[in-house]
């Protein structure tokens, strides 16, 4: 019985994740503002870049809720990710004009600066 009570909520998560991809908006969910993660220091001394790739549902009112990492880079860059997506307000999707909530997927890239080589 458990099995299949973790079975039918994984199944229903996946389908509302399925159901914003699958969804026609008349206009996508958008920020307001840039989404600018802080680079974590350890990860630049080390050398760490990538992308982490960040699930977050926008509700009508545009409030960015639920982060969640779907592939992650490293735990202070995925952190990082989630920390900039929850302070960012989102103009919300819409459908038929009305906004409407929805989960999206929200690529979070971190590069290193190349050094310069003319030294």
């Amino acid at each position: 019985m458990r099995f299949l009570l973790l079975t039918l909520a994984a199944t229903l998560c996946l389908g509302l994740t399925a159901l914003a991809e699958d969804a026609v908006f008349d206009t996508p969910p958008a920020p307001l503002t840039a989404i600018s993660p802080e680079y974590p220091e350890a990860a630049r001394q080390a050398g760490i870049a990538g992308k982490v790739l960040v699930t977050i549902q926008i509700t009508a009112d545009g409030t960015a809720s639920n982060p969640k990492v779907l592939q992650g880079v490293r735990e202070d860059l995925d952190q990082a990710a989630i920390n900039a997506l929850k302070v960012v307000r989102w103009t919300p999707a819409q459908i038929n004009g009305k906004p409407v909530a929805c989960e999206i997927v929200v690529p979070i890239q971190f590069k290193l600066a190349k050094k310069d080589s003319t030294k």
